[in-house]
């Protein structure tokens, strides 16, 4: 378990099995708020935000740009309120995790 993190506060994460590029991650979060914003479930969202950006004209095409992302929690979760503006970013041991409180 990451230090900083309280499982008191943290309802769900997203991690990265590998470390990503900026431009795709960008690209992934763009697509994933979209889809929560219109009402899908957070699993939903992280399928739909994959197959997004694996298509033209993203140019990130190839499974390393969309394939490390993993949900931890209940992917049939629905999230209600504004997503934020960008998750909380954080590295552990050569781990990103992005990372919604809730």
């Amino acid at each position: 378990m990451l230090p900083e993190l309280d499982p008191q506060v943290l309802s769900m994460a997203l991690a990265a099995l590998w470390e990503t590029s900026d431009d795709s991650s960008a690209v992934f979060f763009d697509c994933f708020y979209d889809a929560l914003a219109r009402g899908f479930t957070v699993g939903a969202s992280l399928t739909y935000a994959q197959q997004e950006i694996s298509r033209e004209p993203h140019g990130f095409e190839l499974p390393v740009d969309w394939a490390p992302f993993v949900l931890i929690g209940n992917p049939d979760t629905t999230l209600t309120g504004e997503p934020p503006q960008a998750p909380l970013r954080t590295s552990h041991g050569g781990q990103t995790i992005w990372i919604r409180g809730g």
